[in-house]
């Protein structure tokens, strides 16, 4: 056999960490055996002087039990004492479950003291700290489509110029938009006030005109049946030379309101 086999054939040694010291004030109470020791001897020592000092006023009887008694608890208590000797010879287990405890005790007393302290951090500190906007649109945009298109119009404008209209496709348009409004106008001209059948369609609007009360400009944004008008100007022809000497009699204001109203309904 080779020496990688031998190598192999080797179970791996488990990994040992050092525990911490117990320090004196954790841990459970002790007492050093030579003190316990001269404790067990001054008592025994003590016990014997009194059986002597009291035997000379005692009776046979008195005497002999007196001694079976000291015998019984000097006895005892060097019984208790050898059982202690002889669990002392075991105690290295015993002192490595007392630093497995005291290091236990030091991961829980951590814990909780990291626990109020992050607590504490949450109320105090935590609760004035604010996190950007993030840019989940953008990166939505930019994953799922491969680009972005959020950009402020006047980035896109600075950069990229739009394609003008030709004054040909001005007057195409135009005249379709004209051709759309009379056809509109034409459907509905039995709905037209007399006063107001005197209008003229030009430049893709029409322009209402009654002499005296009031001139309208519209036009339409689309060619469906259901599109409605949008009213593009309203002024009001009405005049009092008495009461508003020459002058508009309608405040601007008013004006607007008014164009306002008509435009919906």
């Amino acid at each position: 056999m080779t020496d990688e086999d031998d190598v192999s054939d080797a179970s791996p040694q488990p990994l040992t960490f050092p525990l911490p010291d117990v320090p004196a004030s954790q841990g459970p109470p002790s007492i050093p055996f030579p003190m316990l020791l001269d404790f067990s001897i001054q008592k025994t020592y003590q016990d014997l002087t009194v059986l002597v000092e009291l035997s000379p006023k005692k009776s046979d009887i008195e005497r002999k039990v007196s001694i079976v008694q000291f015998a019984f608890s000097a006895r005892q208590l060097f019984i208790r004492l050898l059982a202690v000797v002889k669990w002392a010879r075991s105690g290295t287990k015993f002192d490595v479950c007392t630093a497995i405890t005291c290091y236990l005790d030091q991961q829980a007393s951590t814990f909780v003291d990291t626990a109020d302290r992050l607590f504490a951090m949450s109320r105090d500190v935590l609760s004035q700290a604010l996190l950007p906007s993030f840019q989940i649109p953008a990166a939505v945009d930019v994953l799922s489509l491969g680009k972005y298109l959020r950009l402020p119009l006047h980035i896109k404008n600075r950069f990229i110029t739009e394609e003008t209209v030709s004054p040909k496709e001005q007057r195409s348009v135009l005249n379709r938009m004209n051709q759309v409004i009379e056809n509109r106008l034409f459907s509905i001209i039995k709905l037209i006030p007399r006063p107001m059948r005197n209008f003229s369609v030009r430049n893709g609007t029409v322009k209402f005109c009654v002499l005296g009360e009031f001139e309208v400009s519209a036009t339409l944004l689309g060619q469906r049946p259901s599109t409605p008008w949008t009213l593009l100007n309203l002024k009001i022809l009405v005049e009092d030379t008495r009461l508003s000497d020459g002058a508009d009699l309608l405040h601007p204001t008013q004006t607007t309101l008014l164009h306002q109203l008509l435009q919906t309904r």
